[in-house]
């Protein structure tokens, strides 16, 4: 029987230092941020930020009133109003924010306008009545000779509706 060691070896002081200076390290880390957030809740109590009111109408799934908060972000206050897939929201700048009470209507969309590319005479870009389907554009579009034949019987059957700012390309034959 080997007799009992009196004491660690370098490399096992080092490890267990190692484990004190890590534990103290997160002794120090919670004790912080239990210090930052007793400081941020007594500043939001001293100077409590107030929502402020905003109506939005029209082109949306649940108009009404709603309360944010100054600075929001105008596409993150309208996402609450569930904008309609007919929304026309170009004509809001997406840097916009909330900064007062306001009214917002959304109109819909009229008119959808896309761009067409790739085997076709010409590069087109289309302004056309807003329930306009791909399957209709087939007969508006020059397709060249060598236009992708399958894509073509297949991607202009669909019934779905065009997207406003959608770009279609049509590939050429393969091999």
């Amino acid at each position: 029987m080997e007799p009992l060691k009196k004491s660690l070896k370098q490399s096992e002081w080092i490890l267990v230092g190692s484990l004190v200076m890590i534990m103290a390290s997160l002794v120090f880390l919670a004790k912080w941020n239990a210090n930052q957030a007793r400081f941020l809740s007594e500043t939001q109590l001293l100077n409590p930020v107030e929502k402020i009111t905003i109506e939005i109408s029209g082109a949306v799934s649940k108009p009404g009133a709603y309360q944010v908060f100054p600075g929001t972000p105008f596409f993150q206050a309208i996402k609450k109003a569930k904008p309609k897939s007919f929304a026309n929201l170009k004509e809001w700048p997406p840097s916009m924010r909330i900064s007062e009470p306001v009214k917002i209507f959304i109109e819909e969309l009229t008119e959808v306008t896309f761009s067409i590319e790739g085997a076709v005479e010409e590069n087109l870009e289309l302004t056309m009545p807003f329930e306009t389907r791909v399957c209709d554009l087939k007969a508006k579009i020059p397709f060249l000779s060598d236009a992708d034949p399958e894509f073509i019987n297949s991607f202009f059957k669909k019934r779905r509706k065009i997207k406003d700012g959608e770009k279609i390309t049509v590939p050429k034959k393969t091999g």
